[in-house]
């Protein structure tokens, strides 16, 4: 047959950091990639960081087929003429530290409420707002329990879900910068979209 099967592969983060990934997903995802690999005559990653644990993972298996990196695009969609929703418009009138990512926890928000309680400890009460862009994931209560249990960090965070691309472009250009600690990623698209904006990212 001259049919080719070419196939993406975003992370095997299942494999690689099981212990951040949810127990019942682990299995099934890994019966998913082999039979992806078995029918696969190229694999395309996302990143160098996805193709080299690819690269591991194939390590183990008979059957390799080669791998390429593709780049993703990094620019959200932004019209300056239009003006942002009345949803966003007073977030953007203050300081404010910007995390875009789905609450789960692999992404690591906690580490940013445990630094504002340290910071808010010590008497510095000028602090930037926090505001975290993304859906709810899994494994976030702990994170909803000690946000819900620090009422003076919970004043400085602000939560959205379902914002639009034009939106997130001015969260991205009126933060003063953004920030990015997850513990592991495939490729971490939010850093790229930070610095296409022009902001720097502390990942």
């Amino acid at each position: 047959s001259d049919l080719r099967v070419m196939t993406c592969c975003h992370d095997l983060i299942p494999w690689v950091r099981s212990d951040l990934t949810l127990d019942r997903i682990i299995s099934p995802f890994l019966e998913y990639i082999n039979e992806l690999l078995e029918i696969s005559d190229h694999v395309v990653c996302n990143s160098c960081c996805t193709a080299k644990d690819l690269s591991r993972y194939l390590e183990l298996k008979a059957r390799r087929p080669p791998i390429s990196v593709i780049r993703l695009g990094s620019k959200v969609g932004f019209n300056p003429e239009l003006p942002p929703s009345l949803s966003i418009a007073t977030i953007l009138e203050q300081p404010y530290v910007l995390f875009v990512s789905t609450i789960e926890r692999r992404k690591n928000h906690e580490i940013l409420l445990d630094a504002y309680h340290g910071l808010l400890a010590e008497g510095l009460s000028n602090l930037p707002k926090l505001v975290f862009v993304g859906m709810q994931g899994w494994g976030a209560e702990q994170f909803f329990q000690k946000l819900s249990s620090d009422p003076a960090v919970a004043d400085h965070v602000r939560l959205l879900h379902h914002v639009s691309d034009h939106d997130l472009s001015h969260l991205y250009r009126k933060s003063l910068f953004t920030v990015y600690p997850s513990l592991y990623e495939g490729w971490g698209l939010p850093v790229a979209e930070s610095l296409a904006q022009g902001k720097f990212c502390i990942a």
